[in-house]
């Protein structure tokens, strides 16, 4: 039994990120040869991406995961965090919090069910939207920052195969 997520690299000539917030994969001679974005972004012709299709791999055996707090994995290169909700599904996220980068396994699931960043206590749902930001306590920019996009963690799909 385990854990899968889905890739959500684009396939070469399609749309990508055109913000400085992505990172690109560089080559041994140094030229690029791909390009991530953790945000939703605008298209983009000029980033270079893989030509992996969107595919399912496995992450992790069930049997490994700590079900009450966060687990960090490593999947084709990429950081992920997966952790379990309030209602007891699997959730995989990129392993960064969009506020200071810091490792979302380092943090915990919050009371709520949702999943707390240790540095400075963000909170975000199952979709990977950003739901509390302590620090900010006016309602409205509270509202605001919060339907940020850049407040959004990237979210991959999983499924749990049991065999």
């Amino acid at each position: 039994a385990g854990v899968f997520a889905r890739s959500s690299w684009v396939p070469a000539g399609q749309p990508a990120c055109t913000t400085s917030r992505h990172s690109t994969d560089m080559n041994l001679k140094g030229l690029p040869t791909a390009t991530r974005c953790q945000y939703s972004c605008t298209p983009d012709s000029n980033v270079l991406l893989p030509r992996r299709q969107q595919s399912w791999y496995p992450v992790a055996a069930l049997t490994s995961l700590k079900s009450d707090a966060p687990n960090a994995v490593y999947l084709l290169g990429t950081r992920l965090v997966i952790w379990q909700d309030k209602q007891g599904t699997w959730r995989c996220f990129e392993d960064l919090c969009p506020h200071r980068l810091a490792p979302l396994s380092e943090g915990r699931i919050h009371e709520s069910g949702q999943l707390q960043c240790t540095y400075h206590g963000w909170t975000f749902n199952e979709q990977g939207n950003c739901t509390s930001i302590p620090q900010i306590a006016d309602t409205k920019a509270h509202q605001t920052a919060c339907s940020s996009s850049r407040a959004c963690v990237k979210a991959y799909p999983t499924q749990v195969i049991r065999t």
